[in-house]
């Protein structure tokens, strides 16, 4: 209770996070306390060890660790993560404080990326092992205007995973980055001028290793990406239910010369609802009082299919044949929302994932005062039957 004695080792655990750690090699099997130790905080389970012993008596332990966790893989991604321990992922508590230990030696590589480069880089993971690749760019736009990284493919095997932590200005975000084949930046934009990506990957399989391949290309130019954000909230009561629902989109526009309409390229989107309702159950011996919530939450990115069939969102003519930003209110993906149903009085509930519900209308009539020079952009409320959609958007124009 005074002190974690095993945190003596943390500058040799951190300096071998590229080995195997579940073998008997000089000391570096002491860093396997460290699975514990993070198991004991990420899951609030510090019976964990006794668990995995339980089950590894047997003599395979390798096995037991991985089948003792549920979501085993994105939880050793987590573990990948936690074990980076610089701002501002510093997440280990301890008492007084977690030392300050950062990853070392072969698990990490630094690449200065201030000049033209078109550069393939080898990924290979021992079992168990993790990596920290460093992308840095000079802070002055110049040499380096385009950053593109090409993975060739996805990530299929979800015990080989792949997040980034990228800093643009002074702010770092944390993305996955297991389910696309490829990710560029502009950094003549500012909300794209990247001064660092850091690649963390890692190996969850205890029992093989695994290898990959990516190119990071910084030659050529780039033109500034036109965005666009809009945000429908819909507020509906009626008895016996209240219905909430907040659809956001942020996106990337472009003016198609052919079809003579501004067209989403990409975009992000995020969905939150919450259905509730109250309503009497006529029981054995008596009505009895009944509530429900679902809860629905979303996030995903997007590269957008146009093919002509697509609705425009935003008219600026009375014979409603000219329009902004051709695109339909719903992500290609029909299944990206996680819904969640709870019944009083029931055990457990239901869970399914299908689109972000709303009652919004799919097309809106600009009016003048919203189309300026550079862009569109208003802010509205608009009354349905026993509620009103908030409508607020911003779209730059090229």
């Amino acid at each position: 209770p005074q002190k974690n004695s095993e945190h003596e080792y943390l500058p040799t655990f951190y300096a071998n996070l590229h080995k195997d750690r579940f073998s008997m090699d000089g000391d570096e099997e002491y860093g396997s306390y460290m699975w514990f130790f993070f198991l004991s905080q990420y899951l609030g389970d510090d019976k964990h060890v006794n668990t995995v012993l339980q089950k590894g008596k047997n003599g395979k332990i390798r096995d037991a660790v991985m089948s003792s966790v549920a979501n085993y893989d994105n939880t050793y991604a987590e573990f990948a993560l936690y074990n980076w321990n610089q701002i501002p992922w510093e997440i280990y508590q301890d008492f007084p404080t977690y030392p300050d230990e950062n990853p070392t030696g072969k698990a990490t590589e630094d690449i200065y990326l201030y000049d033209k480069v078109d550069k393939d880089m080898p990924v290979v993971l021992k079992k168990g092992s993790m990596k920290y690749i460093y992308h840095y760019f000079d802070n002055d736009v110049g040499n380096v205007n385009r950053v593109k990284f090409d993975f060739k493919t996805p990530t299929t095997d979800q015990k080989f995973q792949r997040q980034a932590l990228i800093k643009i200005g002074d702010t770092w975000h944390r993305e996955d980055w297991n389910n696309i084949t490829e990710k560029e930046y502009c950094r003549k934009d500012e909300t794209e001028r990247v001064k660092a990506v850091i690649l963390v990957y890692d190996n969850a399989d205890l029992k093989a290793s695994k290898s990959a391949m990516y190119n990071v290309n910084t030659e050529g130019d780039c033109k500034v990406k036109k965005k666009g954000h809009m945000s429908i909230t819909v507020n509906v009561a009626f008895t016996p239910k209240t219905i909430y629902n907040n659809f956001v989109l942020d996106e990337v526009v472009e003016y198609d010369l052919d079809l003579g309409k501004y067209i989403v390229l990409e975009r992000t989107a995020s969905c939150f609802s919450k259905d509730t309702a109250s309503f009497e159950m006529h029981g054995v011996y008596m009505y009895e009082h009944m509530s429900s919530v679902i809860v629905g939450q979303g996030d995903l990115s997007e590269k957008y299919e146009i093919d002509g069939n697509n609705d425009v969102r935003f008219d600026i003519s009375d014979d409603r044949k000219s329009g902004y930003i051709l695109t339909g209110m719903n992500p290609t993906n029909e299944k990206w929302v996680k819904y969640s149903t709870v019944m009083t009085g029931a055990e457990g509930g239901i869970a399914e994932y299908k689109g972000c519900g709303g009652a919004w209308a799919p097309r809106y009539e600009l009016k003048p005062e919203e189309i300026l020079e550079d862009r569109i952009k208003g802010k509205r409320t608009i009354s349905v039957p026993s509620g009103t959609i908030e409508l607020e958007f911003e779209y730059e124009l090229p």
